[in-house]
């Protein structure tokens, strides 16, 4: 198992790959997970595979969400939108929300926040969240500490269609400081985009976030969040342990090499 780093931008998610030489059955992660079962031999040979599998996931994962930062950096500079957003011009907010929208395929939605976390436009258009308080979000919380990218935890959002997500959230500053905040939510198979073309062999990809709780998975689409957070390897990585871990899943008496690192 290999771990997608927690840096400075607030990654929340690890990634974990486990190598299996016979069938595979579902493993659990802090982020990624590439599942193998293991016979009754565990090779050099594929605890070397496993760290390798997971970390070109780990590094694929990172290099997407670091290219929504750096188009949401690039956004956040637009002469035109600081002014809409000192002057609280809505409609100028929302026009150039559409327009990030339209230019950056990954993003599914997006929306316009003020220093104090209260939205003032989004796209596409929900008049239902423009106006509410959304200072209790994780993306808030994160993106406010230190006036820092941040990458938040999965949770259900207000907007239709309902589906849980995550939020990449940038600071919009000015020469004053800090006006507001940009808050982007990848498109539903964003994940799925990411990791679809990795040969993994017989193996399954899991995805979880910071609590372990499962959001994706190769094996067929889900609904809602799963705790995962049972698994022995999970619960290493939630403790930022590195190593490799040996033996039997819960819910599987076939042992399984899982390697992991920060």
């Amino acid at each position: 198992m290999n771990i997608v780093k927690n840096c400075v931008i607030g990654k929340q998610w690890r990634v974990i790959a486990a190598g299996v030489l016979i069938a595979a059955a579902p493993l659990v992660g802090l982020a990624v997970v590439v599942n193998h079962q293991v016979a009754a031999t565990l090779e050099d040979r594929l605890v070397k595979e496993t760290q390798w599998f997971s970390a070109t996931a780990g590094r694929h994962l990172d290099q997407a969400i670091d290219g929504v930062i750096t188009s949401g950096n690039v956004f956040v500079t637009r002469p035109l939108l600081l002014k809409a957003m000192k002057e609280g011009d809505r409609a100028a907010q929302t026009d150039h929300l559409r327009d990030l929208i339209e230019g950056v395929p990954a993003l599914e939605r997006a929306f316009l926040a003020t220093r104090r976390g209260v939205q003032t436009a989004c796209w596409p258009y929900t008049p239902s969240t423009v106006g509410r308080d959304f200072s209790d979000r994780d993306w808030f919380q994160g993106v406010s500490a230190e006036w820092k990218p941040y990458v938040s935890e999965f949770y259900l959002r207000m907007a239709e269609p309902k589906r849980h997500v995550f939020a990449v959230a940038v600071p919009v500053r000015d020469k004053g400081g800090v006006i507001g905040v940009l808050v982007m939510q990848p498109r539903p198979e964003f994940i799925g985009n990411i990791l679809g073309p990795m040969e993994i062999g017989q193996g399954h990809v899991f995805v979880v976030d910071r609590k372990g709780r499962l959001i994706h998975n190769t094996e067929g689409s889900q609904e809602g969040l799963t705790d995962f957070s049972r698994y022995p390897d999970v619960q290493a990585l939630m403790r930022g342990e590195e190593g490799v871990f040996t033996g039997p899943e819960t819910d599987c008496p076939t042992p399984v090499v899982s390697a992991f690192n920060l």
